[in-house]
Parts: C-alpha cells; sequence; structure tokens
C-alpha cells in the first residue's frame, strides 16, 4: 500500500532538515554509496515501511531490464497528483536519466510498492512544468533543480475501466535522438605518448561520463586507433541535444585545451541484439 503524499499539505522542521541533508555533500555520498544498495532491501523486508529517506515517501519500483529482461529492483520517492502517482526520473541532479527510466520506457508493466502499474513518460513541456511545482513543495527544492529530468506517472492497472485491454504500449512519444562525438588529439600519437598530466585529465574525462555509461545511455565510448593516429569516439543516447551539448563543453578535456570535440547527430541506425554473433 502507498502511502497518500500531498503535495499542498505543510511539512515540519524534521522533514525540512532532512530535505535540506539530502542535497549536502555528506547527503550525495550516502545517496550514491549507501542508500540505493540499502533502501530495495530494506523496503522489501519492511513491505515499504522503512528506507533511509526517513519522513520522504519511498517505494520499491519494479522493472525488467531494457535489454537484458530481468528483474530490477530501485528505490524512488514519489508524490501523489490528485489519485495519481508521480515519480521524477533524477539520478542525484546528474544529466544522466537513471537506468530504471529506460526500463520502465521498454516495459511499462510494472510494480510499485508491491502493486501493479503501468508507467506513462510526461513528454509535454507545460505539463512537466506543473509536476515540477508539486515536487518542489514535496521536496522542498529550488524550483530550477532538476528540471531537465522527465517526470513519470504510473497508473495503477487495477483500477481500469471495463472494456478492451489497453493496447501494448501507452507511454508518451520521448523523442530520444543518437550523437556521436569525435574527441580529436592534439597529435596522432597521443594514445601511446601521453604525459602523466594528459593521463590524469584523460582519467578525468573517463569519470566525468561515468552518469551516462551508468545509465545505459553511452552506447560505445573508448579509444579508436586508424591511419590518422588516434581518436576517441563516443555514441550517446539523449532526448535533450542542447543539454547533451552544454555537457560535452564541460568535458575537462575541453575545459582544459588538451583536445576538442566535434559533436553530430545520426538520423537513423541499428545496433546488434545482445547474444548474437
Amino acid at each position: 500500500m502507498l502511502r497518500y503524499v500531498d503535495p499542498y499539505r505543510r511539512r515540519g522542521r524534521l522533514y525540512g532538515t532532512v530535505c535540506r541533508l539530502s542535497i549536502s555533500p555528506a547527503g550525495l555520498w550516502l545517496s550514491a554509496h549507501v542508500a540505493w544498495k540499502l533502501d530495495p532491501i530494506l523496503l522489501s523486508l519492511t513491505q515499504g515501511r522503512l528506507s533511509t529517506t526517513g519522513p520522504l515517501a519511498a517505494a520499491l519500483l519494479q522493472t525488467r531490464g531494457a535489454r537484458s529482461g530481468r528483474p530490477r529492483r530501485n528505490a524512488t520517492l514519489y508524490f501523489h497528483d490528485g489519485d495519481r502517482v508521480t515519480i521524477v526520473a533524477s539520478k542525484r541532479g546528474w544529466p544522466a536519466h537513471p537506468a530504471w527510466f529506460y526500463n520502465l520506457r521498454a516495459h511499462p508493466d510494472v510494480l510499485y510498492g508491491g502493486l501493479p502499474f503501468r508507467a506513462e513518460i510526461v513528454a509535454d513541456d507545460a505539463e512537466r512544468q506543473r509536476l515540477w511545482g508539486l515536487a518542489d513543495r514535496v521536496f522542498l527544492r529550488s524550483p530550477t533543480t532538476g528540471r531537465g529530468r522527465r517526470a513519470v506517472r504510473v497508473r495503477d492497472r487495477g483500477r481500469r475501466a471495463p472494456g478492451p485491454a489497453p493496447p501494448a504500449r501507452r507511454v508518451r512519444s520521448v523523442g530520444v535522438g543518437t550523437f556521436v562525438f569525435r574527441l580529436i588529439a592534439p597529435r596522432p600519437t597521443f594514445a601511446l605518448d601521453m604525459t602523466d598530466e594528459e593521463r590524469e585529465i584523460m582519467g578525468r574525462h573517463a569519470a566525468y561520463w561515468q552518469p551516462y555509461l551508468e545509465s545505459g545511455q553511452m552506447v560505445i565510448f573508448g579509444p579508436v586507433l586508424d591511419d590518422t593516429g588516434s581518436w576517441g569516439l563516443g555514441v550517446v543516447e539523449a532526448e535533450d541535444e542542447a543539454e547533451l551539448r552544454a555537457f560535452a563543453a564541460g568535458d575537462p578535456v575541453v575545459t582544459t585545451g588538451t583536445a576538442r570535440m566535434e559533436v553530430g547527430t545520426m538520423p537513423a541506425g541499428f545496433v546488434r541484439p545482445r547474444g548474437t554473433s
């Protein structure tokens, strides 16, 4: 059973303190290294009554892997918009969506708080902004925090009106694009004779793109050697091209002048399914 979360209810001092701590450096570290592993276990063992989020309502989201189809479990915060449950697809403020977003986009029938739901991705910008206004009331965040993230509604499958079965998918169009990054090295032999300083910057470059790798948006990422020398290749799936380009402009290899980056768009393409040869 999901506890009803009213965005318009007044919150007490303890609630506000927990919200502020959650976005502090210590709170973000706890979320990244402890809570994401612990909360699914706590919620499962206590039937949704206990998690590390304290007074903020959290529930266990059970999806199937977008590519593997295997069961996946994640703890997420939520709130209600009337009788509809809303989840914010945000990953600790990172620009990449969490992996579960792609799971429910591919397989919208999910379990949330132990109940069967059907997920609907909110793509309409005006509606998304309205929901962000409600989210700001619930989570006590700045009005600009995370505004590029998607909102996801889950509809109770058990409350569907009598009639024909719903279509296989009712997820709204999201408009994901595929972008190709080419990292141009300062010299053809760069991959073979980097200085210690350049090697350190390239390490920061790899860590910088880690959110996209973890979310599954980064399809390919790594160095390429050919007749012209060495260069870097990245293929990324993303919904917001401007946001992705802005993120790429902040890459340490770009900001330090170590290398330059070219970005192209793939109008169409195919990916070999996993498990084939």
